[in-house]
């Protein structure tokens, strides 16, 4: 009879800590679960993404951004690739419901152990969740967080969303977004021409992208690539032949500065810019994945660059003294600007773009309206007789004013050809008077 009683004493006070425990954890669970943001809001999320500039022909001729990103579909992502990132970030990836608890047991124990995590104790999943909803301190509510979320969010959305959002969400510094900026900051290349050794060189830094990053620190790089390729070798990506020729495989490693923009023929690119931003708000601009098309053709671009700089060296050699200048082709046909180069040195020097920020008069260059004007009224062509004589011109308030050459000599009666040829001053002011103003 004690027994009994004793028995039913431990199942009474097991019922009782049970409840306790079960009340804690609601009470823990609603308290976490609180302040947790709607994943639903995935289905509609748009990261900010850079804008781009597009010459007439489709070239990529300028970028402007926050963060540096420029999307991709996961079908675009070669395999070696996302194998590389299952194999440092998350080998049971298509396995989990939104974390891994072996994963975690792995890293704990590796970590009493004193061993190096080869591994990381977050999923893919968990590492979304947190880039998109939650604070990077680290604490145990933020974790417990990062878990909750994780599992709603691999209720609602295929793997394969899951795997997408991530690769175009996460950091891997120099300023690139997403994989797509990362490939074409290191490498200068798309992603769909990743090689292997690249591919592992990326999927090893979101973990530290400043520690990794080859451009900081190229021999750290090498080491976090090593254990990337030592994973996939032990999950059976690759084989050993295969992970030590990329190891051994050069990389080379593309120089480019990261800035709020990257502009290829600042001149024109800028005046574009100037453009968008009376048009739209910044925000639009910086964030907003704009796809802008223009007009410039890069061959006439280069041309012209050309041509204004044997121009000035010119003008140098013939004691000239001039030093810029600037230069515009117009398609005349529809006004389009085909070239722009609003002077010589525009990265070393000064950004003072003479073909559209400058305020000066036209000079002779006016002239060939005048001409153009008369050639299309029908009434002249050019070798009708204009008098290059002087001539006065009286006005209502007593002034006079009377045209000259530059020589300060006249020619007398000479066509409009040789008028123009010569930039006579007097005949154009006639035949401004003839056609009015």
């Amino acid at each position: 009879m004690k027994l009994l009683k004793f028995f039913i004493f431990l199942i009474l006070a097991a019922l009782f800590l049970f409840s306790i425990l079960v009340s804690f954890s609601l009470v823990v669970f609603k308290n976490i679960s609180s302040d947790l943001p709607d994943i639903s809001r995935l289905r509609y999320f748009q990261p900010p993404r850079a804008t781009q500039l597009y010459s007439y022909d489709g070239k990529l001729i300028g970028t402007i951004f926050k963060e540096n990103r420029t999307w991709i579909s996961l079908n675009q992502v070669p395999l070696i690739l996302k194998e590389a990132f299952f194999a440092i970030e998350d080998s049971r990836f298509y396995k989990h419901h939104g974390f891994d608890v072996k994963g975690i047991l792995r890293a704990v124990i590796a970590d009493l152990k004193g061993e190096a995590v080869t591994q990381g104790a977050s999923t893919i999943t968990q590492q979304l969740a947190r880039n998109l909803f939650l604070s990077p301190q680290v604490s145990i509510k933020r974790k417990i967080q990062e878990i909750f979320l994780a599992i709603q969010i691999e209720k609602k959305y295929t793997k394969d969303e899951i795997l997408e959002l991530y690769l175009n969400q996460i950091y891997f510094g120099a300023g690139a977004y997403g994989i797509q900026a990362a490939s074409s900051i290191y490498f200068d290349k798309g992603v769909k021409s990743l090689t292997l050794p690249e591919a592992a060189v990326l999927s090893g830094l979101p973990a530290a992208p400043s520690l990794y990053s080859p451009l900081v620190n190229f021999n750290l790089a090498k080491e976090r690539q090593k254990l990337v390729l030592e994973r996939m070798k032990l999950l059976g990506y690759i084989n050993e032949e295969e992970s030590l020729k990329a190891y051994k495989t050069d990389l080379k490693i593309s120089n480019k500065q990261y800035e709020f923009h990257s502009l290829s023929y600042p001149y024109f690119t800028t005046y574009v810019l100037q453009y968008l931003f009376n048009k739209y708000k910044s925000d639009l601009i910086f964030r907003g994945g704009l796809k802008v098309y223009t007009t410039l053709n890069p061959k006439m671009q280069e041309i012209a660059q050309n041509i204004l700089r044997k121009g000035v060296n010119r003008g140098l050699k013939e004691g000239l003294n001039c030093h810029e200048g600037a230069l515009v082709a117009l398609d005349p046909r529809n006004g389009y600007i085909r070239a722009m180069a609003g002077g010589l040195k525009f990265e070393t020097d000064n950004q003072f773009n003479r073909a559209w920020q400058a305020r000066r008069q036209p000079g002779s260059a006016f002239k060939v309206f005048v001409y153009t004007t008369a050639m299309d009224s029908g009434l002249y062509t050019p070798k009708s007789i204009i008098s290059d004589s002087p001539i006065s011109y009286h006005f209502s308030d007593g002034q006079v004013w009377a045209p000259v050459n530059n020589d300060g000599k006249y020619w007398g009666a000479i066509p409009l050809m040789k008028a123009l040829q010569f930039s006579r001053n007097v005949v154009a002011v006639k035949l401004m008077e003839k056609l009015t103003p």
